[in-house]
């Protein structure tokens, strides 16, 4: 038997498929989208098992200083096997060989969470017994709440009184779209319970008034998003009028909606609108005024007012992508961008210079 570090770019569909086909212990939660959603918080190191050549147990880990946890991400880790190969000795083999490795690597202590023996569908304890040969020290011990619902517990006249009590409190258990109020409560048990906030933090839908092309922005605090594909898949059947989808990064503990960073997860990432005459190209980052219409009327009556006869050079001191910039230079004779503003953006910056020379004037 041999152990080995996952690697992966090699090792997903490999470890994806013993996790789903073959591991008696493992769940949803050990597939590789769901582990690596985390990766930046929780660097991988997780380890698998080989006898002549074959996968027969995976360990979904993660390494922070020094100590290897399984896993510090997941609700619970440990060694994931196979029912028909993994016995008491076998896994003392592996036990032995995974700390000499981890050993070799600098790390100085394992904290193990075995998966819950109702997750398992065959018995499957022998890490456990490991455990206890190894003089392994309880640190935590937490209770599961279980029902089968293939076999319910019968009512009993305590629990009818409860259910006849929480009826009287106005305590009600149905499918709610109040996902104001969900939020809410999501939000208040995190911080309370462990000082975090919750992953998807703000969903941006823009519109084009004039190509009626969509754009649906979800800003994330983490750079993996698990079954990114099947959402999308998802979004555009339920929405077929959706163009592009973007995933924005925002790991800063700021007002800010937006992060500096994105991963285009469909379409090109960018919608175009019409205004006053010009096609503008909007990428999800970008500033562009919610009611085109009425911009249009604003954007005329600057324009008025600033008496351009065509001879004039005009600074556009706050450009974003460069509207009004754009509008203003079919009247003057040289358009300039100054990059000190706060709407200041080098890419956006970049796209308006392109768009105004486009248009014969000079940046």
């Amino acid at each position: 038997m041999t152990i080995e570090r996952y690697n992966s770019s090699t090792m997903r569909g490999e470890w994806d498929a013993f996790v789903s086909q073959q591991a008696v212990q493992a769940s949803f939660q050990h597939l590789r989208d769901y582990m690596d959603y985390h990766s930046d918080r929780f660097p991988d190191y997780s380890l698998v098992a080989r006898e002549h050549g074959r996968i027969v147990a995976v360990l979904p880990a993660c390494r922070l200083g020094s100590e290897l946890w399984s896993h510090a991400g997941l609700t619970y880790g440990g060694w994931l096997t196979e029912a028909r190969h993994i016995d008491a000795n076998i896994m003392l083999e592996l036990w032995q060989q995974m700390t000499g490795a981890l050993q070799a690597d600098g790390i100085t202590a394992v904290h193990y969470k075995p998966a819950p023996a109702i997750y398992a569908a065959y018995p499957a304890d022998e890490d456990r017994y490991a455990l206890f040969r190894a003089g392994a020290v309880i640190e935590a011990s937490q209770v599961a709440s279980v029902i089968d619902l293939q076999s319910p517990i019968p009512y009993n006249e305590n629990m009818r009184r409860n259910a006849r009590k929480a009826l009287k409190a106005g305590i009600t258990i149905a499918p709610s779209h109040d996902y104001g109020g969900y939020w809410q409560l999501l939000s208040g048990v995190l911080a309370e319970r462990h000082g975090a906030a919750p992953v998807h933090s703000h969903a941006v839908v823009r519109c084009a008034a004039a190509t009626g092309q969509v754009m649906v922005t979800l800003v994330v605090n983490s750079k993996e998003f698990p079954r990114k594909r099947e959402f999308v898949k998802a979004l555009r059947e339920a929405h077929p009028e959706v163009s592009t989808v973007v995933f924005n990064i925002n790991t800063r503990d700021t007002n800010a909606v937006l992060g500096s960073r994105e991963q285009v997860a469909y379409g090109q990432g960018w919608i175009e609108d019409e205004l006053c005459g010009q096609t503008f190209r909007i990428p999800s980052s970008a500033f562009y005024q919610t009611n085109p219409r009425q911009t249009e009327l604003l954007y005329e009556t600057a324009v008025q007012l600033a008496g351009l006869r065509g001879g004039e050079s005009v600074l556009d001191a706050y450009c974003g992508i460069g509207t009004i910039g754009i509008v203003a230079a079919k009247r003057c004779y040289e358009l300039q961008r100054e990059g000190r503003g706060a709407g200041f953006h080098k890419k956006k910056a970049a796209k308006a210079a392109a768009r105004a020379k486009k248009g014969g004037k000079e940046q």
